[in-house]
Formats: C-alpha cells, structure tokens, sequence
C-alpha cells in the first residue's frame, strides 16, 4: 500500500493566461519538487472563493490548460493537483487578484455616484428653468430663481444665454469633475502593474452587481421622483 508519505511530492504553479468578456483560462504547471521534472499523469481541479468546481482538466507532460466560465468570485481561485493513487502527491497553489478587484470595485462604485449626481444636477437645472420660465411671477420661481441655478436670458442688445446662481454649485462640480478625472488616471496606471487578462475577469464581476445592470433604470426613477415632487410643490 503506498501512503503519502512514499508518494513523490509535487509543486503546482498557475497562471490565467486568456481571457475574453465570458471565459479565461488557466495554465498549470505541476512538476517533481526538488527534481523539477514535469508530473505525467493526474488531475487538475480549479475551485472558486466559494469552494466551486469551476474547470477540471488532465496533466500531460506536466501542463494542462483549463478553461472556464467567468462567475461571481473568480479573482480568488484554488488550483489543486489531485495526485495519482501510487505515484504523486497533491499540491495546491492560489490565484488571488481581490486586492486589484476591490479597488476597481470601489473606484466603479465613485464613478457611477458621480456621473449619477452630474446627471441629476445638469436635469434639476433644465426642470427650474422650464418652471421658472413657465411661471416667473409665482412665489415658488421667485425663490427658486435666487437660490437654483437655471438657463436664464441676458437683457442686453444682444441676447445670450447663461446659468445664473452658478457661484456655489460650480466649486462643487469641478471637484466631482476633477475626482473622476483622476480616479480614471489613477486606474490606468493602475491596471499597468498586474496580469492584463485579469482585466475582463474584474469587468464581468464588478458589473455583475445589480447597481451597475440596473443603473440607469435608478437614474430615471430617481429623476421621475424630483420631476413629481417638483410639479406637486408647484
């Protein structure tokens, strides 16, 4: 009977090494540790952070390439060399990108709560010039018009148009604009230093998220709200 410790003891290395928008694929390498001679038989399980069995496949002259779907939690995935029943021993080595996709989580998170609030800032404005236009001589266009920023029309010769109380909204805006900027930059540079086929890996599962499948249906009922809160004050 061969127990593990008569069995030669392995060393498992792994890489993704293509991906697309729906799959990647990881190449294994298992070899004899100490010798380093490439292990000629067994098999390759690939598990996600969950513990799922997402790609399996066959050692052959010490590699074997296993494809799989891309699912939620493949930034951290286990690969692990079985073994043989007389010959091997199992090995196990990680795959482990959360740190990269928790950032791009969280800066897809910023950037979307910023082009929210542009969205939501550039509609308010047309709304309170439309009601403002619509109804200059009410209470309510009177105050809004010294308070909200609208379109309004110059009263010289030649008319323009410009957005009055712009004066404390505008500081606002440039910081968001200038975060987003930035923040862009800064994940550029960013995706630079790692594993490219990471990429779309991170992409599928950070727009995974029903915030992000479902973000412009929030955005309108979010815009419908402030239309019908508008219209029932007016």
């Amino acid at each position: 009977m061969t127990t593990s410790h008569n069995k030669i003891k392995t060393q498992t290395k792994a890489e993704i090494t293509d991906s697309d928008t729906h799959m990647f694929t990881v190449h294994v390498t298992v070899t004899e540790q100490g010798t380093g001679k490439p292990v000629t038989k067994g098999k390759v399980t690939i598990k996600s952070k969950k513990g799922k069995i997402i790609g399996t496949g066959k050692i052959k002259e010490g590699t074997a390439d296993i494809t799989a779907s891309i699912t939620n939690k493949n930034y951290k995935l286990t690969i692990i060399y079985e073994g043989t029943e007389h010959t091997y021993d199992e090995s196990v080595t990680k795959i482990d990108f959360q740190k990269e996709y928790l950032f791009y989580k969280t800066s897809s998170y910023l950037w979307i709560v910023i082009i929210a609030a542009l969205i939501i800032i550039v509609y308010t404005i047309g709304l309170y010039t439309l009601l403002i236009t619509a109804y200059p001589q009410s209470q309510l266009a009177h105050t809004l018009s010294s308070i909200i920023p609208y379109v309004a029309v110059s009263n010289t010769t030649m008319q323009h148009f410009y957005l009055a109380n712009l004066h404390y909204l505008q500081f606002f805006v440039n910081i968001l604009i200038w975060i987003l900027i930035i923040s862009f930059i800064t994940a550029g540079v960013y995706a630079t230093q790692f594993n490219s086929n990471f990429h779309n890996i991170i992409r599928k599962n950070v727009t995974n998220h029903s915030v992000f499948q479902h973000f412009f249906g929030l955005i309108i009922v979010i815009l419908m709200i402030i239309t019908i809160i508008t219209v029932i004050i007016a």
